[in-house]
């Protein structure tokens, strides 16, 4: 391909840098990225001895919103500072991968107002899911979605 103004002495330069960019900054990423996760999985360890259950494995609830009816399989800790850019398609890098916390709104952010727990609720497939041979359905609620049967 031919430029219409840039050197190739330039751009040759340039586009080096930029890999070399990318490389180093990969590696920081990775580095940051593990660090963030073994700090967030030790304060979900200490979340999850606080915060109460309010359901049950085997509690029969309904979901708010559905007409569907399950059961408690599990509860966990949701909690999670990684900031999604799966909407976007756009790559976040360095800091701007991670939601800043440093305002009690920004600790509204990550916890979700709050509600930190979720629960695993198994349920019946509907009719197209059980053509299909479907037997059940697990999908994870935050303790909101749901009213004890």
């Amino acid at each position: 391909m031919k430029f219409k103004y840039l050197s190739s002495d330039f751009l040759a330069s340039y586009n080096s840098l930029l890999e070399e960019l990318e490389e180093k900054q990969a590696l920081l990423d990775t580095h940051y990225h593990e660090e963030v996760e073994k700090i967030v999985e030790t304060e979900k360890r200490r979340l999850e001895r606080l915060v109460p259950e309010t359901f049950k494995a085997g509690d029969r609830v309904k979901i708010r919103g559905y007409k569907a009816e399950g059961r408690i399989v599990s509860s966990f800790i949701n909690f999670n500072v990684l900031a999604d850019d799966s909407d976007t398609g756009l790559n976040s890098f360095g800091p701007a991968r991670f939601y800043p916390i440093t305002s009690a709104s920004d600790e509204e952010v990550v916890t979700c107002e709050g509600i930190l727990r979720s629960y695993l609720v198994e349920k019946e497939p509907h009719a197209i899911e059980s053509d299909w041979g479907v037997e059940s359905v697990v999908s994870s609620h935050y303790e909101d979605e749901l009213e004890k049967i």
